[in-house]
C-alpha cells in the first residue's frame, strides 16, 4: 500500500522510507496487521457435501473429470472451510487424506 501511495505522488520520498522502517520494525513483511478470516465458498460447499453423500471421494471425481488429482486438490484447496471437512473426513473416512 506504502508503495502505491508513493508512485500516485501522495507520499514524499522521506515518508515512505519511515513508513518502510515502521513497517519493518513491525513485522509486518512476515504478518498482516488485524488479518482476515479467509473467505470460502458456500457453492463448493454445497457440492462437496452432495458427492460426500454419495460417498463420491476427491480421487475418484478427479478421475471422471479426468485432472490428476493433485491439480483437482491445489484446484480445490482454500474453496473450502478446510477444518470443518477435515474433521468430516476424519470421521466418515470418505475422503482420503490430503
Amino acid at each position: 500500500m506504502a508503495y502505491r501511495i508513493r508512485q500516485l505522488g501522495l507520499l514524499s520520498e522521506w515518508h515512505y522510507h519511515n513508513m518502510g522502517n515502521e513497517m519493518q520494525v513491525m513485522n509486518y513483511g512476515k504478518r498482516e496487521p488485524n488479518p482476515v478470516k479467509r473467505e470460502y465458498s458456500l457453492l463448493w460447499e454445497k457440492i462437496f457435501t452432495m458427492l460426500w453423500r454419495d460417498k463420491i471421494t476427491r480421487e475418484e471425481l478427479s478421475k471422471k473429470l479426468n485432472i490428476p488429482y493433485h491439480d483437482f486438490n491445489d484446484l480445490t484447496f482454500g474453496l473450502l472451510n478446510i477444518k470443518k471437512y477435515m474433521i468430516k473426513e476424519n470421521e466418515a473416512n470418505i475422503i482420503s487424506q490430503c
